[in-house]
């Protein structure tokens, strides 16, 4: 049997084309291993592997993904702002954003919204809440496939948001505190213990709605473990969407400005 493995005899072999541990000299002669010898060292430089080109593609892919991804999410950072699924649209989502605030927990906590009932409180409750009745286009109440009562003069329905209804609750709970029930008839202490309870059932809905993860932390007074005052908190820059609120604003205390067939 012929073993003489010539270059003749291999010149078309798989194994001639892919030798790698054959290497040339300066001069351009073939350095043979066992009479088999590669091609040029220059000619392998001249033309990588397939697999090479295909994994260099793929790093640089990779990386450029990589760096995109970051750069985005520094961007959406420095807006102070972040994503929120919208399974329910609301033309008030347009005014949304987002900031890092301290809140103050204290049960000591005054300011002109606490404490003892006074003028100055009612007042900033009332105009805290003021913006609670809003107007709505036919095209946005239609996008979300709900009805409402419509103005008179044609130029929208009636509607409300949600966080003006939680604090109308805050305040009534507020004022019921402050309630001379001695002086009040059944019927209207009935209807009060009904609006009382709708209240904490709007706020237990909307705490489960929320689910808000912030965390709050606790220290020990007394050998007591007590939560501490500040919490960082993740909340809605207040005065944007507050003026989308106002924007929007309408004055129903006369209801003859609404249409009564709907």
């Amino acid at each position: 049997m012929n073993l003489d493995f010539s270059r003749k005899d291999l010149k078309d072999d798989v194994a001639y084309e892919e030798a790698p541990f054959l290497v040339d000299d300066e001069k351009g002669s073939e350095i043979s291993v066992g009479h088999v010898r590669g091609p040029p060292s220059s000619a392998r430089r001249r033309f990588p592997s397939s697999l090479n080109i295909v994994l260099f593609v793929l790093i640089v892919l990779s990386n450029g993904a990589w760096w995109i991804s970051i750069n985005s999410r520094s961007a959406q950072e420095s807006e102070s702002s972040c994503i929120r699924p919208q399974l329910v649209w609301s033309p008030g989502t347009a005014a949304i954003e987002y900031e890092r605030v301290v809140l103050n927990r204290s049960i000591e906590s005054e300011n002109v919204f606490a404490g003892k009932r006074t003028k100055a409180m009612d007042e900033a409750w009332a105009e805290l809440i003021k913006p609670m009745a809003l107007k709505i286009s036919k095209e946005e109440l239609e996008r979300l496939g709900e009805t409402s009562i419509s103005f008179r003069d044609g130029s929208g329905f009636l509607a409300e948001m949600a966080v003006f209804h939680e604090l109308h609750c805050v305040k009534h709970l507020r004022e019921h505190l402050t309630l001379d029930f001695c002086n009040m008839t059944e019927y209207e202490l009935e209807f009060e213990r009904g609006h009382v309870d709708h209240c904490l059932e709007y706020f237990r809905e909307a705490a489960m709605c929320r689910g808000d993860p912030t965390l709050a932390f606790f220290t020990w007074d007394d050998g007591i473990p007590k939560s501490k005052r500040d919490t960082t908190n993740e909340c809605v820059k207040w005065d944007k969407l507050r003026a989308f609120a106002e924007s929007r604003m309408v004055d129903v205390s006369d209801y003859s400005v609404l249409n009564r067939d709907g």
